[in-house]
């Protein structure tokens, strides 16, 4: 529905006559506020570039995709990234000492070496 939503309004907006860069980048930020209002929109030369961070594969998809098709865009650039997953445990009921061997597993599992960590009242500060 939002999308079906996003598409109508980005198309009735710049279908009307021939857009500036600045007018594009206003039209599609108003439509793409409908999929994730945080998506940052930046166009040179009708090339429409969008950055910042999103939920999940089908917004970023759907982000570039709708837009594509929006008169006066030449191409889009999909800088987008997906904001990474929680894990589903909650830390904040562990001890620090669990949650500094968890930290330095997942660096040691990923051979990063050289970064120093220290967690105090479930806040963990990495030095290195």
């Amino acid at each position: 529905m939002k999308l079906s939503l996003f598409l109508i309004i980005v198309v009735m907006m710049a279908s009307c006559s021939p857009t500036s860069d600045k007018k594009l980048q206003q039209d599609v930020k108003i439509g793409l506020s409908i999929l994730d209002s945080t998506i940052n929109v930046s166009v040179t030369d009708g090339v429409v570039t969008l950055s910042g961070e999103v939920e999940d594969e089908a917004v970023k998809n759907a982000s570039e995709s709708s837009i594509e098709e929006v008169k006066g865009v030449k191409s889009v650039i999909n800088d987008l990234r997906i904001k990474p997953a929680l894990p589903d445990d909650d830390f904040s009921a562990r001890p620090d000492t669990e949650i500094k061997e968890y930290v330095n597993a997942a660096f040691a599992a990923n051979n990063i070496q050289g970064v120093t960590t220290t967690v105090q009242s479930g806040e963990v500060v990495l030095t290195g």
